[in-house]
């Protein structure tokens, strides 16, 4: 009993404490519908399917300027959506990596020299799928956990 209870106070201190819960879920959810995901991307690349839908209740939407990009959304509230995205140019990961960047446009002197470039390299790619990119979240090789707003 006293393991039980040590246990269940680990848990709820890491779950609590940290993202651990909800990465692990995100990843999870991921991965339980990563090759339905798959399936549509071929259907789409083949012409098989139209640029936008939805297939056994899994909405999509494709943007094919400047490459082709599909977004699964995972939902959300009015233009705010948390979704998969497929990047095979994996141009997000640029993104991924700097997530830590918040851009004040009111106070631009603040900016380092490396975030304005960063922010020259990023702006037009933060425009993705009708919202604004605000995090990104790189799961495997060519697919991104994206938030947007």
């Amino acid at each position: 009993m006293i393991v039980s209870l040590v246990g269940l106070l680990l848990v709820g201190v890491i779950s609590y404490g940290t993202n651990f819960t909800t990465d692990l879920g995100d990843k999870l959810r991921f991965l339980r519908f990563e090759k339905k995901y798959v399936q549509i991307i071929e259907k789409i690349k083949t012409k098989k399917t139209s640029f936008k839908g939805s297939v056994n209740g899994i909405s999509y939407d494709t943007e094919v300027d400047p490459a082709m990009r599909v977004s699964f959304s995972w939902g959300g509230i009015l233009d705010n959506w948390k979704g998969i995205i497929y990047d095979p140019t994996n141009e997000l990961s640029q993104i991924a990596k700097n997530n830590q960047i918040h851009i004040n446009y009111r106070d631009r002197i603040s900016l380092s020299p490396a975030d304005e470039e960063y922010i020259k390299e990023t702006t037009e790619l933060k425009l993705l799928f009708g919202g604004v990119i605000y995090k990104v979240k790189k799961l495997g090789n060519n697919w991104y956990l994206c938030w947007f707003t």
